[in-house]
């Protein structure tokens, strides 16, 4: 978690990022404490929609719904759930560069450290590997 507080004291926008709250709270759930990963996820939700990064928003509401299924709340697992999958239906469910469909993330085609803007048009889903792989890593 000392790697996460180090990512939070970065300055804006980096320090922003819904990924670390994404991180976060499935560090938290890896450890069973699933309140903490509610929070985390909860957070990210928040960060991904004043930001419109949607499939950031999917992902968080996704280890929300799963993270509320382990606490008991069967209601609100599934209402996180349903908005999750209409963010994923919209955008086909797939990494656009190797077809998968497990493990997606957003790429910004222009890179936000160059200006890159959280728009539709700048935006692609791809997989964990493939988004390393544009990145260059």
């Amino acid at each position: 978690m000392a790697t996460v507080e180090s990512l939070r004291r970065l300055p804006p926008p980096a320090g922003d990022d819904p990924r670390i709250d994404l991180f976060a709270s499935d560090a938290w759930r890896s450890l069973g404490n699933f309140m903490q990963g509610q929070a985390f996820a909860a957070q990210a939700a928040q960060k991904a929609r004043t930001q419109n990064a949607k499939l950031l928003l999917a992902r968080a509401l996704y280890l929300q719904g799963s993270t509320l299924k382990n606490l008991g709340d069967a209601n609100g697992a599934m209402a996180a759930v349903a908005e999750s999958g209409q963010i994923l239906r919209r955008d086909g469910w797939r990494c656009q560069s190797c077809g998968t469909i497990s493990n997606l993330e957003v790429h910004h085609r222009q890179f936000r450290s160059q200006s890159g803007a959280d728009t539709e048009g700048n935006l692609i889903t791809l997989c964990v590997d493939c988004h390393r792989q544009a990145h260059g890593l």
